[in-house]
């Protein structure tokens, strides 16, 4: 028999290239510091008898019945529309999909904190962050609430100005923050000056007594630290002086206090939180910056 020929050669090694990149999305959805709730249910979040959609297929979805999610389907001409959570025309839904076969990728989910998408090699997985922990869809990671502050996914309107014109919509729960919306089913968070309340009117932002707004207290979103007593010599991850389950990042000398998670140190090593006996925290050797 000859040797393999320029073509085959090709081939094969093609078909090795594939198989080393599945490989490695697989180890990467594996190690990946997601803080993934291990046990957690998509309904978790939902009201009994609620219905959400099963992001595998556009025509199905879940009912949360008093046992977890129940499946079931639209009829074959309809598609289920994740906004309005209800049986829609296809023409009327953005139905999602993976970005490709070869990519690893994490999405957010509609009117939702806590769930997220994730694509391994074109196949898309709901999960949910552990509690106390919201979707942060600027790392791809679940994050601190402070940190996120998502008040139940504010989302762009179905119908957007066909000439694809910016739009600019308040936030209901904070008269200081608006959304940016231009044609993506995720909006731009933009915040006024403290002191100001955005005007939706003008689109600008104006002192409180020139605009009439009144924020929904019903879902107030989280509080946000207050200033911590500490002094930011260089940016980065920094240790808390006396406490091992706290620490500050500094930005432009700016700091803010976060907490690791229940049962969780701060590991000065890494920068990020970890078990006690591997964080090893002692913080009579640390010093103030």
């Amino acid at each position: 028999l000859s040797n393999n020929s320029p073509e085959e050669k090709n081939i094969v090694q093609r078909k090795k290239k594939k198989k080393m990149i599945y490989k490695l999305i697989y180890v990467l959805a594996v190690v990946l510091p997601i803080t993934v709730a291990q046990n957690a249910s998509i309904c978790d979040e939902e009201e009994l008898n609620a219905f959400i959609p099963n992001v595998r297929d556009c025509n199905a979805w879940f009912r949360c019945g008093p046992h977890g999610p129940e499946p079931g389907n639209c009829p074959s001409q309809f598609n289920f529309n994740p906004i309005t959570r209800a049986c829609d025309w296809p023409e009327n839904v953005q139905c999602f999909s993976c970005p490709s076969n070869e990519t690893l990728s994490t999405h957010i989910m509609n009117r939702s904190c806590r769930s997220f998408i994730r694509c391994i090699g074109g196949v898309a997985s709901q999960l949910m962050c552990e509690p106390g922990l919201q979707f942060n869809n600027k790392t791809g990671q679940c994050d601190l609430q402070s940190v996120v502050q998502c008040t139940l996914r504010f989302q762009c309107p179905v119908t957007l100005p066909i000439d694809g014109s910016v739009i600019a919509i308040r936030d209901p729960y904070n008269c200081s923050v608006y959304h940016i919306c231009v044609g993506d089913p995720e909006p731009v968070r933009k915040e006024c000056n403290p002191e100001l309340h955005f005007d939706p009117i003008t689109s600008l932002c104006t002192f409180p007594n020139l605009t009439d707004c009144t924020p929904n207290t019903e879902h107030p979103p989280p509080e946000i630290p207050g200033e911590p007593e500490f002094r930011c010599a260089v940016d980065g991850t920094h240790p808390h002086p006396s406490n091992c389950a706290t620490y500050f990042i500094c930005a432009n000398g700016n700091a803010q206090e976060f907490s690791c998670s229940p049962g969780l140190h701060f590991n000065n090593r890494t920068g990020q939180c970890d078990f006690p006996d591997v964080a090893n925290c002692e913080r009579d050797n640390f010093k103030k910056l």
